[in-house]
């Protein structure tokens, strides 16, 4: 669902959703690496196969696991690709970009073309090929058989979220922020109340795949990071909806539904906050019960969301809405509009705001790009340098 960029987005700290002054059109040899046990891949792969090996302009790769991307990666800057399309879901799609950033395959990373080959597909319809799987496929294979040469009006900026462990598992106040480039960005809250009390290989379906920062050498990178409601969203979606086969936007339109639903109702499955524990920039570290907790890189979420609304400087968008937050129901359809309320201020439990780093805590699991992920103790999460997208 193509929405116009959200009012205001400089101001907002938006500062890459812009496209890429990349100036003229330029010709690039295309690399496709697919990962075929990802969500639609898993249904209509052989007949995508067929259809891409139909393009003499393109050169793919398919890989059985994330062990096998840092080698497919080596083959396409061997043969000089410059425009690589990642076939798979948001999870794919980030292990890919970060071994782009971090594998040092690339000394300048190629254009990427995102193909909605997952469940979820979030990343793609922001700045990706949106529609259905087949649909993307034939149209990117089309455009490259007419002869590649890239748009510069195409080209869309966006960074990863990175997220790397802190020594030892320390909180947030045993270990404050660097200083930002901006010390003068907003705090998330004046005060907070006290936390209440209170689950890879690319190959596996998301609902069993786990992310731990304890397996991780480094870093872990995606384009949105989510808690509370979010979580148990995604618990719910992957139960009951990704297993019909039900896939895209429709799939989360119908998880978020039913979440709002089973909060409004006081539902447990639903209604259980998230104690976390976070530092803004060079602020002091604060307490929040998380009803709901965003972090992103991107300028719309699922089905045209736009839930950050804070102002000032910072490439990362943060929402924190409180488990008592009064109106919940009303106050939030207007958020995910891109159209917070009287209501949505600290005083009513909706806190926004925009930075370049933050440290943070969580007494539970978080949706990283779809999959769960499980930090052992505290994360440090910054931007990383944007990426050029093409979004055709």
């Amino acid at each position: 669902m193509a929405a116009p960029p959200a009012a205001g987005a400089e101001s907002a700290g938006i500062r890459d959703a812009a496209p890429s002054p990349v100036a003229p059109a330029r010709a690039a040899i295309v690399g496709i690496l697919s990962n075929a046990a990802s969500g639609h891949n898993r249904e209509q792969f052989p007949n995508l196969r067929r259809r891409i090996g139909a393009s003499p302009a393109i050169r793919h790769i398919v890989t059985a696991s994330i062990n096998d991307i840092p080698a497919a990666l080596a083959r396409f800057k061997d043969a000089g690709v410059g425009l690589l399309a990642i076939n798979g879901g948001d999870g794919t799609a980030a292990a890919v970009l970060g071994q782009l950033l971090e594998g040092g395959q690339f000394t300048e990373p190629p254009v990427i073309a995102l193909l909605p080959g997952g469940t979820a597909n979030m990343t793609a319809g922001d700045v990706g090929m949106r529609g259905p799987l087949a649909k993307a496929v034939a149209r990117f294979c089309k455009w490259c058989d007419r002869g590649v040469r890239i748009p510069p009006a195409a080209l869309h900026r966006r960074r990863l979220l990175r997220l790397q462990p802190i020594p030892d598992g320390r909180s947030p106040s045993d270990e404050r922020p660097s200083p930002s480039r901006h010390p003068s960005s907003p705090s998330l809250s004046q005060t907070s109340p006290p936390p209440q009390p209170r689950p890879q290989q690319h190959s596996q379906p998301r609902s069993q795949s786990r992310q731990s920062a304890t397996e991780a050498a480094a870093c872990r990178y995606g384009m949105f990071l989510g808690g509370g409601a979010v979580m148990q969203g995604t618990e719910y979606a992957h139960r009951k909806i990704h297993a019909r086969g039900l896939r895209d936007d429709f799939s989360l339109a119908l998880g978020t539904a039913r979440t709002l639903w089973g909060v409004h109702r006081g539902d447990p499955a639903f209604n259980r906050s998230l104690p976390i524990e976070i530092a803004i920039d060079s602020g002091e570290p604060r307490r929040h019960a998380a009803r709901i907790l965003a972090v992103s890189t991107l300028a719309r979420l699922a089905f045209g969301m736009r839930p950050f609304w804070g102002r000032g400087p910072g490439r990362l968008r943060i929402t924190i809405m409180e488990h008592g937050c009064t109106r919940f129901i009303r106050t939030f359809a207007g958020i995910a509009r891109g159209k917070p309320g009287r209501n949505a201020v600290p005083e009513s439990g909706y806190f926004s705001c925009n930075a370049d780093g933050l440290r943070l805590k969580a007494d539970g699991p978080l949706n990283l790009d779809g999959e769960v992920f499980e930090p052992d103790g505290a994360i440090a999460i910054d931007a990383t340098r944007p990426l050029s997208f093409l979004r055709l």
